[in-house]
C-alpha cells in the first residue's frame, strides 16, 4: 500500500522564512525604538547606502558645477562679443574723429595760406581721375580761371589748370609727366634750381640744370616763380634721394610730394 507523502514546495518554504525573518526584524526595530536606540537593521542600511549617497551627492555637485560652467561660458562669450563690437565701434569713431581733424586742419591751412600776391579762388574737388593724373574742380571761367593757373591746398602745390569751362575746371596734377614746373631748394644759398615733373606715380623727379648743384635728402622743394602764373615759394615736397649720372652729367633728385591728392576736398586757385 503506497502512502503519498505531502511535501512542502520550496517557494512556500522561502515565503515562510521571509515572513518569519520580517517579523523578527520588525520586533527588533520596535524594541530598539522603544528604548531610544538605533536598531542594527537601520545601521546595516545606512552602512550600505551611505557610500552610494556620498558618491551620488558628489556627482550631483560636479554636475551642478559643470552646468554653471556652461552657462557662465555662454554668458562670458556674449559679453566678449559685445566688447568686440564696442571696440570696433570705438575704432570707427576714432578714425572718423581723425579724418574730421585732418579736414579741419586742411580748412585752417587754406584760410591762413598767403596769397603770394595773387587772388585766391576757392573750389571743391568734384572728380578724381588717378590714372589720368587729373582732378575736376567746381570753379571755372565764371570766376576768371584759365589754363596755367596754380592750384594749391593747405599743404602745397596740387597742380595747374589744364582747361576751364563755365562752372568747372580740369586740373593736371604734379604727378603728371607733363608739364614740368620750375622748382628750387629754398634752403640752399644760392638756391639749386631745376624742373620738376611726375612719373605717373607718387614720387616726383627734379632735374637740375647744374650737375654740381647742392642737394641732399630732406631738402625742401618749392616753386621757383619762373612762370607767369605760378608764384615763388609754394611747397612741392621733400627730397628723398639724390641720383648722379656721371656718364650723362645729369643730376636728379627724387621728391616726395607734400600733398596727399586722395584726401583733397577743397583747393585754392591763385589767379
Amino acid at each position: 500500500m503506497n502512502v503519498r507523502r505531502n511535501r512542502i514546495s520550496p517557494d512556500w518554504l522561502t515565503l515562510i522564512v521571509l515572513l518569519a525573518l520580517g517579523a523578527i526584524l520588525g520586533r527588533a526595530q520596535s524594541s530598539a525604538r522603544l528604548v531610544g536606540r538605533e536598531d542594527f537593521v537601520s545601521r546595516i542600511f545606512v552602512g550600505v547606502l551611505s557610500p552610494g549617497a556620498h558618491i551620488f551627492g558628489s556627482a550631483a555637485d560636479a554636475l551642478n558645477d559643470f552646468s554653471r560652467g556652461i552657462f557662465s561660458a555662454r554668458r562670458l562669450e556674449r559679453e566678449n562679443e559685445m566688447l568686440k563690437k564696442e571696440l570696433r565701434a570705438l575704432s570707427v569713431y576714432n578714425d572718423t574723429v581723425a579724418l574730421l581733424r585732418n579736414d579741419l586742419d586742411s580748412q585752417r591751412k587754406l584760410i591762413d595760406m598767403p596769397s603770394l600776391g595773387k587772388t585766391k579762388v576757392y573750389a571743391d574737388v568734384i572728380g578724381f581721375y588717378a590714372e589720368e593724373n587729373r582732378i575736376l574742380i567746381s570753379a571755372g571761367t565764371e570766376k576768371g580761371l584759365h589754363q596755367g593757373l596754380a592750384v594749391v591746398s593747405g599743404d602745397g602745390l596740387v597742380g595747374t589748370i589744364q582747361s576751364s569751362d563755365k562752372g568747372f575746371s580740369v586740373v593736371t596734377l604734379i604727378s603728371s609727366p607733363k608739364p614740368a614746373i620750375g622748382a628750387l631748394l629754398s634752403a640752399r644759398n644760392p638756391p639749386s634750381a631745376g624742373l620738376i615733373h611726375g612719373d605717373g606715380g607718387q614720387i616726383l623727379t627734379l632735374q637740375f640744370g647744374d650737375p654740381q648743384a647742392a642737394v641732399d635728402s630732406g631738402d625742401l622743394v618749392v616753386t621757383s616763380g619762373f612762370s607767369e602764373y605760378i608764384p615763388r615759394g609754394i611747397v612741392i615736397g621733400k627730397v628723398i634721394q639724390k641720383i648722379e649720372n656721371l656718364e650723362s652729367g645729369q643730376l636728379v633728385a627724387k621728391v616726395y610730394p607734400s600733398v596727399a591728392i586722395g584726401r583733397l576736398h577743397e583747393v585754392v586757385i591763385l589767379k
